[in-house]
C-alpha cells in the first residue's frame, strides 16, 4: 500500500489512479501523520473500497480481505465487521454475495 491522498494508504493498481481500496484510521480525525508514525497509537484502522473501482468487486474485495487478514496477524489484532462484531465466515459469506448482486447489476442487460 502506498501513503497518499488524503493522508491515508491506497492499494494501487499501475496504470489507474482509482485506488482498489484504502486504509483510514479509526481515531479522529481519521488520517495519519507521517512524522508520528513512530509514536503513533490507535484504537484500529478501517479498509474501505469505493465501486466501481479499478478492479472488479470481487477481485477487489479478495485483495482486502487478504490484506486485512495479513495485518491482524502480524498486529495480534481482532478482525470486525462494519458493526465492529467479530468478523465470520457467515459475515464474509454475505459480502460476497452482496458484491455478487452488485456485479450482475452492473452488466448490460441484453
Amino acid at each position: 500500500m502506498v501513503f497518499g491522498l488524503m493522508d491515508i494508504f491506497h492499494r494501487m493498481t499501475p496504470g489507474d489512479e482509482r485506488p482498489v481500496f484504502s486504509l483510514a484510521n479509526l481515531t479522529k480525525p481519521g488520517w495519519f501523520d507521517k512524522n508520528a508514525w513512530n509514536t503513533m497509537e490507535t484504537k484500529g484502522v478501517t479498509l474501505f473500497m469505493a465501486l466501481p473501482g479499478p478492479l472488479g468487486a470481487l477481485d477487489a474485495w479478495d485483495s482486502m480481505l487478504a490484506t486485512a487478514r495479513r495485518i491482524a496477524e502480524v498486529l495480534h489484532l481482532d478482525l470486525l465487521d462494519s458493526e465492529r462484531e467479530v468478523f465470520t465466515r457467515e459475515r464474509e459469506g454475505e459480502i460476497r454475495e452482496e458484491l455478487r448482486e452488485y456485479e450482475r447489476a452492473q452488466r448490460p442487460e441484453g
